[in-house]
Order: C-alpha cells, then structure tokens, then sequence
C-alpha cells in the first residue's frame, strides 16, 4: 500500500512513487547514473545533464550547479519575447523584433532575417534607412519615422501629426515656431535673426 503513483519516495531500495526512478533525492543514491548523488552537490537528480562541473547550456536551467543559471551565455531573454540572442534574436531589448516576430514597413528587421521591411512598398530611395508606407516622405532623408521635428510645417517623423505651432497664424509669411524674431543670432552667421537674410525669405518661413 506504500508503493503507488504520488507516494513519498524513502531511501529503502523501492521506487516507492512509480516513476521508474529509485531512491530519487536520496544522499547516497545517484538516481539519474550521471556519477553524482544529491551529497555530491547534485542539484537534480533525476536529470543525468545536470550535475556539478555540466556544461552550462542557455535553456533556463542551473546544468552545474554552482547556484547560477545560463552564466556565460550571451543573454537570458531580456527583453522576454521568448528569444535569446543564441537563438537569434537580433534585438534582444525590443520585444517585438525576434525570428518569430511577423515583419512590419517600419525600417526595422522585424523578423531578424537579415532584411529589412521585405514584401514592402518599396525600396528606400532616399538613404535614410526607412522604406515606404512607413516613411512618409521617401525622397527626403530628413523625413522618416523617429527623426526629429523641424520647423518646417511638415510632418518629419512620419506619426501623422504637425506640431501646433508649425503654421502661419498671423500670416506674415514665418511659421509660429520660427525664432526670426527673438532678438538672437540662432545660426551664428553674426546677423541678429531679425536682419538676418535667412529669415527674410517667407518661401522659408525659417532659418
């Protein structure tokens, strides 16, 4: 009656709980025949992989058991998207870029197969890394998505907004944002800004 599925294993030479292993996690028994026992520092013995001096492989689990798990392996998952560096993920800080991951138009190898924005809108005519839908302005490097927002009255970053303060709301030819007129020498070409060429030109509307 002491022997069944689920019973307590005891050290008496029995596989007390029906798991086919003997006197598993007894002092003296090496259960899993790897030539260690629980008193030699066996911190498994029912897995004959792990044992003190095993080779500590990148899966989550402590092979040597000195305490560490996955040490000296290139990453543990950091970004937990399921994927380490070892098994190919190209960026392991963003969850969504993994060999998993499903590619997006966004100027990013998604899927870390090497290539960027495959099956697309096109290629990247301007140089600037992004490719079209995701870059709203292909022939202009300057405009791409992440890049930053100028004075212009354009949509730089490609997020479907423009700044508020991007329009001429006193329709004298210079965009609200624009410093022409703050007393300053912002390009250091020597002119104060309200003298300055630059700032003459309303096709501009900026420095």
């Amino acid at each position: 009656a002491m022997v069944h599925p689920g019973a307590t294993e005891v050290c008496n030479g029995v596989d007390d709980d029906c798991d086919g292993i003997i006197d598993e996690g007894c002092s003296g028994n090496d259960a899993d025949g790897d030539g260690y026992t629980v008193t030699d520092g066996d911190c498994d013995d029912e897995d004959p992989t792990i044992y003190p001096g095993a080779p500590e492989t990148c899966e989550g689990v402590d092979n040597d058991c000195d305490g560490e798990v996955d040490e000296g392996c290139p990453d543990d998952d950091l970004d937990d998207d399921g994927w380490t560096e070892a098994e190919g993920d190209c960026d392991d800080e963003d969850p969504a870029v993994n060999p998993g991951a499903t590619e997006a138009c966004d100027g990013i190898d998604n899927d870390c197969d090497g290539q960027v924005d495959e099956g697309c809108g096109g290629p990247d005519n301007d140089g600037d890394g992004y490719s079209p839908p995701a870059d709203c302005d292909d022939n202009d490097a300057m405009i791409h998505p992440g890049a930053t927002e100028q004075c212009n009255g354009l949509d730089d970053d490609c997020d479907g907004q423009i700044p508020n303060d991007e329009v001429d709301s006193d329709w004298d030819g210079y965009l609200d944002c624009s410093t022409c007129f703050d007393g300053a020498d912002n390009d250091g070409d020597g002119l104060i800004d309200m003298d300055d060429p630059d700032c003459q030109d309303p096709a501009i509307g900026t420095e």
